[in-house]
């Protein structure tokens, strides 16, 4: 369904704003891989031959590069085969989190005396690199937040795939619950099943049948 914007009369879409969002988060990632040696220290997953002691310090959970993030905006690629994957965040906020973890990732394994294999010189290509995203957010507020009270503003279902009825989500949540191959009830904290149907209230919910 699309919703009005109050500001501006535009009538949005989820696809629309998940668009103009993907859009901000694009050009941020660009600035960031621009600053002077972010390719070449935050692109990829760290080369575990060169830094051979990186988990030591930076669990493999916790570890964040700007293709993960890329891959976490989602969207089609030119070239690519498909639609491209979901958008994984839900605010400026999720997105700028992930490049504090570059940050911190790096602040912590590159302490001058911490690991022979470190290089404290990329403390200054990180501190860069997030200052390049934060100016690049805030370049582009005005889009992002319009996109982003959009995709708020709107009802979020999911049919669960076992008792076919369906759930409602907030934005973030369903951001979350889409990732999965199949939804079921029993993903919701203190929900299940046997709860009825968000949609139509019936015990004898019909919603998934069509």
């Amino acid at each position: 369904a699309a919703l009005a914007d109050a500001a501006g009369g535009r009538q949005w879409s989820l696809g629309q704003a998940e668009a103009a969002m993907r859009k901000v988060y694009s050009a941020a990632l660009t600035a960031a891989r621009k600053v002077d040696w972010a390719l070449n220290l935050f692109e990829k997953y760290p080369d575990l031959n060169i830094v051979k002691d990186y988990h030591s310090f930076i669990p493999p959970e916790n570890v964040m590069y700007m293709q993960r993030i890329e891959e976490k905006i989602g969207g089609k690629r030119p070239g690519a085969p498909g639609k491209g994957g979901e958008l994984q965040y839900a605010s400026r906020e999720a997105f700028l989190a992930d490049f504090k973890r570059i940050y911190d990732n790096c602040m912590l394994y590159n302490e001058p005396g911490k690991s022979p294999y470190n290089f404290p010189d990329a403390r200054k290509t990180a501190a860069n690199m997030l200052s390049a995203v934060d100016q690049a957010l805030k370049q582009r507020n005005a889009s992002l937040e319009a996109a982003v009270v959009a995709a708020n503003s709107m009802e979020h279902w999911l049919g669960c795939g076992r008792c076919r009825r369906w759930r409602r989500f907030n934005y973030p949540e369903f951001i979350e619950m889409r990732l999965h191959n199949e939804f079921w009830c029993g993903m919701i904290p203190r929900r299940n099943c046997a709860e009825i149907c968000d949609y139509c209230h019936s015990e004898i919910c019909t919603c998934g049948d069509g």
